[in-house]
């Protein structure tokens, strides 16, 4: 699943947005109309106070909603920016969890565009080959990472798409990093979501980044009414190795 989840990874710095594609767990590109509307105005390295990793509150669940951040980047390395979820007293982490956990299907990549495509199973690997489950199982991951078969969204019960711009500043002009609609789906494990409070975390897209000052803006584009009163936060995770 690494591989596919990876395809297409961002790196900065960058002069010109990279042209992205669907990857495994479905990070999503739209074509958007969306233009930044801050103008940071002069450099002041104090205003960067997140370093390498942060976490800030978030209404993600309104449409319309926007974020600003400044950070600070000291190494090069993998990052993941992701969305974080707590229960609240109006929704217990299993119902949090149950809309999470997004339903999808295994289907062959040449069958991405089709209505109703076959999914891939265990069962019908064995037949095609004749093999046993043990060396199906094998195919099967073999397949997920060489993007020979792709996962496909069933239900889009609790799916959050971001519009994020990612910029590089400091000495001369601004490098811009990426600015895309984007969607994480799975969600990655428990975290300490602050106050002793457990959530979960959902990584929305990896990126490489070398040391150096970013800004980035978020605006969320439509309502997730299921996730209203959950507790959200946005942030970057130091995930992998560059």
């Amino acid at each position: 699943m690494i591989t596919r989840f990876f395809k297409g990874l961002l790196r900065a710095p960058a002069s010109v947005a990279p042209e992205s594609e669907p990857a495994q767990d479905d990070p999503v590109s739209f074509a958007t109309p969306y233009q930044s509307t801050f103008a940071p105005g002069p450099i002041n390295p104090d205003d960067f106070q997140h370093q390498d990793r942060f976490r800030v509150d978030f209404e993600a669940s309104a449409n319309g909603s926007i974020l600003y951040e400044r950070f600070r980047i000291t190494q090069t390395a993998g990052y993941f920016i992701s969305l974080a979820f707590a229960p609240s007293d109006q929704i217990t982490a299993s119902q949090l969890s149950d809309i999470l956990r997004t339903k999808k299907v295994l289907i062959n990549a040449y069958d991405e565009d089709a209505v109703d495509p076959a999914p891939v199973t265990l069962r019908k690997i064995m037949a095609v080959h004749a093999c046993s489950m043990d060396e199906a199982n094998v195919r099967l991951w073999e397949g997920v990472n060489d993007g020979s078969f792709v996962y496909r969204i069933v239900d889009r019960h609790g799916v959050i798409p971001l519009w994020i711009e990612l910029t590089k500043v400091g000495e001369g002009s601004p490098q811009l990093i990426f600015s895309d609609v984007v969607e994480g789906i799975d969600v990655v494990g428990q975290i300490i979501f602050g106050d002793g409070v457990f959530g979960y975390e959902r990584n929305v897209t990896p990126v490489i980044l070398e040391p150096g000052l970013y800004t980035i803006e978020v605006r969320t584009v439509q309502d997730t009414p299921e996730l209203s009163m959950a507790r959200i936060k946005f942030g970057l995770s130091h995930g992998f190795a560059a």
